[in-house]
């Protein structure tokens, strides 16, 4: 759960008058905010979901302040997304079971079988508790995993196909342009460099 509330991070950008309506208008700002907590089921009874919805309005009254209303108003609010994994990032993180079995394998080696049920019905890990306490799998993945599980080979549509908490944050993107012009000119660039190199 993150350690930022309402009360300590819904301040100004400038410390001051913050960022003038007119500069608002032609900025592109993209603003990750993670916080996790409650297994999925629970998550409407989320006290990390609350602190994030009073935190977006009071983000959102201080760009109406500067005179920023309407569609404006949406597509700036778009960029401050909510990464919100349930119960914690390890419901997405440990979804790369393949990765998982090998570094199972490497330490106690008692957990494949129960990765192996987990690929199966992905929408199980987002109601795990604690999925890294030694009574789940801290013999054998830690946080200190996370890197490797989130390599290449993810499956991230298989996780996104559960409908979840991957699912929902995902759906948020979605809803950015900025975002996805961003994604857009970065995957842009090296198809227009390789195409350039075979004419």
């Amino acid at each position: 759960m993150s350690d930022a509330t309402p009360e300590t991070t819904a301040q100004a950008p400038d410390g001051g008058n913050g960022i003038p309506g007119p500069r608002l208008r032609r900025l592109k700002i993209i603003v990750f905010f993670h916080y996790d907590d409650e297994a999925f089921s629970n998550r409407e009874g989320s006290v990390a979901r609350r602190h994030f919805a009073e935190f977006r309005w009071k983000i959102e009254q201080q760009i109406q302040a500067r005179g920023v209303e309407g569609d404006e108003l949406t597509r700036i609010m778009s960029g401050l997304i909510a990464i919100e994994p349930f119960y914690c990032i390890e419901a997405w993180t440990y979804q790369h079971t393949e990765i998982a079995k090998k570094i199972c394998a490497r330490g106690c080696g008692k957990h494949l079988d129960a990765f192996d049920a987990w690929a199966r019905d992905r929408s199980m890990f987002d109601e795990v508790t604690k999925p890294w306490d030694p009574a789940a799998l801290d013999g054998c993945l830690r946080k200190a995993h996370n890197v490797e599980l989130t390599g290449p080979g993810f499956p991230a549509e298989a996780v996104w196909g559960t409908e979840k908490s991957f699912y929902e944050t995902v759906d948020r993107m979605l809803t950015c342009p900025a975002l996805l012009d961003a994604l857009q000119r970065t995957y842009a660039a090296p198809a227009a460099q390789a195409a350039s190199k075979h004419p």
